[in-house]
């Protein structure tokens, strides 16, 4: 049983086209599996704006508005990830969320499905806590293995974000804030996640 979630992943991974509709929710829905995903992509390209701003450390980053100095969003968020697969509190339950708010700041990452389950996920978490979030995680879970391939989950179909001409590209909260000296503390974690979520909710609903 151990092996099926791991196949999954690569299939969606490695995949193109509809297959990919599956990679955010594959990838919350356990933080070990997640691990294996990204170790087993040290090949994948970088996101733009890690790429563009290498080697200067005080740019902001292109997506977010982050400062690049001295670690880049990409190096804070496999630090945290690092963090969450450890199954520790408070890390640990907080990593389909912090997934979601790292790909809604960088969209050039968001799987096929142009981040209608991050958003959900991210709603959901305001609206009714961690505890709605865990709900409708387990809901996609449940959805991914019935559903028909090329066709989006109906947790995706409901959580569309709001239309935009282009994506936010500041936020009032970052990866940065989150990681504070760069380890992610412990102490007001929880806070400082929910006020990154908080951020990204309201950049994305503004329509600016």
């Amino acid at each position: 049983m151990e092996d099926q979630p791991t196949k999954l992943h690569e299939r969606t991974v490695d995949g193109h086209g509809a297959d990919r509709e599956h990679v955010l929710t594959t990838w919350i829905v356990s933080s070990r599996e997640a691990s294996m995903v990204w170790r087993d992509r040290q090949n994948i390209e970088r996101c733009p704006a890690s790429r563009a701003n290498e080697g200067e450390g005080m740019e902001p980053c292109t997506e977010c508005g982050a400062p690049m100095n001295p670690r880049s969003c990409e190096e804070l968020f496999h630090a945290l990830l690092a963090l969450d697969h450890s199954r520790r509190a408070p890390w640990g339950p907080l990593h389909g969320v912090s997934v979601a708010c790292f790909l809604l700041q960088h969209p050039s990452r968001l799987p096929t499905d142009d981040g209608a389950m991050a958003w959900a996920l991210l709603r959901a978490y305001i609206d009714g806590g961690l505890d709605e979030a865990n709900q409708l995680v387990g809901q996609a879970r449940r959805g991914n293995s019935h559903c028909v391939k090329g066709r989006p989950s109906r947790v995706a179909l409901d959580g569309a974000l709001p239309h935009r001409d282009t994506p936010p590209s500041r936020f009032a909260v970052t990866i940065e804030d989150v990681a504070v000296d760069g380890t992610f503390p412990s102490a007001k974690f929880t806070e400082r996640v929910g006020s990154w979520a908080a951020a990204t909710v309201d950049a994305w609903s503004r329509g600016e």
